[in-house]
């Protein structure tokens, strides 16, 4: 999101958990026509009683069970990314999957959903490696991915939720093909470190979860060597060893 404001030459801020700058060292800089694109923890969600103007929910799994005492209390603090949102606000959230829908659902804020198995009311779809937003869009835009540097069928989705994002600030088609063409991701996720003796080398340390951990894996067909280590969150690791198990490659 934070690029495609950037390729439609708006002023903005990126920030949060994401960020290089923090809140504080801007605040006093900050202009009413300025953007600000924030990545809240449920650490930081779980107190609020406020809620941002677009608020967005990728989809949502088990994390922090070290901190929150269960899966409904994390769950319930993701929540204020829309649950205090008024009718001017928008909420955009997966519509495949049943926590993102759960939270999603919350607030009076307008809804806007993104799919990879059917068309939504108001929202984006994905096909093949186009996206494909709908009302209330004057048309159906379709962004073409094809070309895209991020891989992996997760990042479509990623995609798909800052394309109606973009689109609903009204930045235009070609500034949004554009960030998606260019965008090469962030550091430790998923990032292209190295190549040496035809191997690649990939860091994705950011993806501290077993979902993400096999939403990554789900990029590659051809042989991958996994390192994989950490700290213990106490989560559960059952569906991560069935698919490494289950795995070919």
């Amino acid at each position: 999101i934070y690029d495609c404001l950037k390729a439609s030459f708006r002023h903005a801020y990126l920030t949060g958990n994401i960020g290089k700058i923090q809140p504080l060292e801007f605040l006093s800089e900050l202009k009413a026509s300025d953007f600000v694109v924030y990545e809240l923890s449920s650490f930081q969600l779980q107190d609020l009683t406020i809620s941002p103007h677009i608020g967005i929910c990728l989809m949502v799994t088990s994390d922090h069970l070290d901190h929150h005492e269960n899966l409904d209390e994390y769950h319930n603090a993701k929540a204020s990314i829309c649950a205090h949102q008024n009718q001017n606000d928008v909420v955009i959230y997966k519509s495949d999957h049943e926590a993102s829908v759960k939270i999603g659902e919350q607030g009076l804020g307008q809804k806007y959903t993104f799919s990879t198995k059917s068309k939504p009311t108001q929202g984006a779809y994905i096909d093949g490696e186009k996206i494909i937003l709908t009302s209330p869009f004057k048309a159906d835009i379709v962004i073409d991915c094809s070309n895209r540097t991020l891989r992996g069928v997760h990042n479509l989705e990623n995609i798909a939720a800052a394309t109606i994002a973009a689109s609903i600030l009204d930045i235009s088609t070609e500034d949004i093909t554009k960030s998606v063409t260019n965008f090469k991701g962030l550091e430790h996720r998923l990032q292209l470190v190295g190549e040496q003796n035809e191997v690649m080398y990939y860091n994705d340390s950011i993806s501290t979860v077993p979902d993400t951990t096999i939403a990554a894996l789900n990029s590659f067909t051809e042989p991958v060597h996994l390192l994989l280590g950490g700290s213990n969150k106490g989560l559960d690791y059952t569906d991560l060893v069935k698919d490494l198990i289950s795995r070919k490659n």
